[in-house]
């Protein structure tokens, strides 16, 4: 009886575990499926550019066909890319004529261009001497005593000219021969030094030996403004040695120094302008007599650059009973030797720091 009385406990239905099958989604692809047309082309074993470019196209072309709007810009693209792999050049091949520009660029590089740039400065210093002996009093010049009797003739002058001339010659066909552009070796400027320092020594022989009337003597007036020429060969030399290591700090030391340079010189010619108009009004005089050695202010800036440089030539001097013009011309000289410093510092400080 009492056991009835008691609650009855709650009776549990039984749990229901329902599954659901949920079909997972693949995992999307890393990199876009070729076609076997794409495989075929894209050689992976072959590192070159054609081979990345081709590679590079397949992708084009896969993002293309997901992207429709970008087509005509990824075909201009692939079509840029194809053309300048066709318009790819070839290395230059190693001719005689590119050994033989190298040779001439680089003397310093090999053997043979060593052989070739001392042979051409051995020319030039040659000729300059024969230049110089031809000066000194000779049996070349036509004297009955002259006072060298040992050095060679006109005739020997003349033989040693023409030899240095095919030298010259040579060198010159030689380089043209090897010019990798005829248009740029004929627009260089040491090409028309070479041709203009010919010219002397080629119209005295055409002279000499076409016209047979024409003797050392009588071309000697006609030629003597045109052996000038003939000493602008020597400009050729930096030219040659423009890559040696010293004749490199020389040229990067001078490029250097000119913008305070033409600073100083602007300032030199300012301050000597200066003096020199003090120094005319301080001695006026307008004769042309030996007592008035100021006549004008251009005149009185040559006396006070002369004095400037320390170079004191003598033939202008102002008078020492003038106090003014001791005084102005004192302190052009102190101004001189302390301003001319200037230049001498900026170039060393230069040099070494190159």
């Amino acid at each position: 009886m009492r056991n009835d009385r008691l609650p009855k406990p709650p009776v549990q239905s039984p749990i229901c575990v329902t599954m659901t099958k949920v079909a997972a989604s693949p995992h999307p692809p890393l990199m876009p499926i070729l076609s076997q047309r794409q495989v075929n082309h894209s050689n992976l074993l072959a590192p070159t550019r054609v081979v990345s470019i081709q590679q590079n196209s397949s992708f084009a072309d896969s993002s293309v066909s997901r992207n429709p709007s970008a087509t005509t810009l990824a075909s201009s693209k692939l079509s840029s890319r194809r053309h300048s792999t066709l318009l790819m050049k070839a290395p230059p091949r190693n001719t005689w004529r590119r050994r033989a520009r190298h040779m001439i660029k680089y003397s310093h590089a090999s053997y043979a261009g060593l052989v070739y740039l001392h042979s051409i400065l051995a020319a030039i210093v040659g000729h300059l001497i024969l230049m110089t002996l031809e000066t000194l009093d000779g049996p070349a010049n036509g004297g009955s005593d002259p006072t060298h009797p040992n050095l060679p003739s006109a005739e020997v002058y003349a033989s040693l000219k023409t030899f240095f001339a095919l030298v010259f010659g040579v060198d010159l066909v030689f380089q043209c021969v090897v010019a990798r552009s005829q248009r740029k070796f004929w627009t260089r400027p040491v090409t028309w030094v070479n041709v203009l320092a010919l010219l002397p020594t080629l119209s005295a022989v055409v002279l000499r030996h076409g016209l047979g009337s024409m003797t050392p003597a009588n071309t000697k007036t006609i030629f003597r403004y045109l052996t000038f020429l003939e000493l602008i060969r020597t400009a050729r030399v930096l030219v040659i040695l423009r890559n040696v290591d010293g004749v490199k700090v020389l040229r990067l030391t001078l490029v250097q120094c000119f913008p305070p340079l033409m600073i100083t010189l602007f300032f030199l010619v300012t301050l000597v302008m200066l003096f020199a108009t003090m120094l005319f009004y301080a001695v006026p005089c307008y004769s042309s007599s030996s007592l008035c050695p100021i006549t004008d202010i251009f005149n009185a800036g040559y006396f006070v650059m002369v004095t400037v440089s320390t170079v004191g030539y003598g033939d202008q001097v102002v008078s020492t009973d003038d106090g003014v013009a001791i005084l102005i011309t004192t302190g052009a000289m102190i101004f001189g030797s302390l301003y001319l410093a200037m230049p001498l510092a900026i170039i060393g400080m230069t040099y070494e720091t190159t």
